[in-house]
């Protein structure tokens, strides 16, 4: 999924390669089931604005995997992936409310 960073703006071309790394590493610690280290660098991605890394964080913490469960930063989460385009988070986001 490609979400458009239309409203985010980034300063500078490193933050882009510091987002686009820290969510290639955030991916291969999930799928090794290292948990911390993919919701360290989700986030840090997330924060860059990285829909699918907001989407992610918002996951892990609904699911508690990496970072306690937490309703109030899931939604957070959710709603700015969402607000990007996120479908998945659209509808995570719809289902809590």
């Amino acid at each position: 999924m490609v979400a458009h960073h239309s409203h985010h703006r980034l300063d500078s071309p490193n933050q882009v390669t510091v987002r686009d790394a820290s969510y290639g590493i955030a991916s291969v610690a999930y799928q090794k089931g290292e948990y911390s280290k993919a919701s360290h660098f989700f986030g840090i991605a997330a924060q860059l604005g990285h829909a699918l890394s907001q989407f992610n964080m918002g996951l892990m913490h609904q699911n508690g995997w990496g970072v306690p469960q937490n309703s109030k930063h899931r939604g957070h989460w959710y709603r700015l992936a969402a607000d990007q385009g996120d479908r998945d988070a659209q509808v995570n986001l719809g289902v809590l409310y």
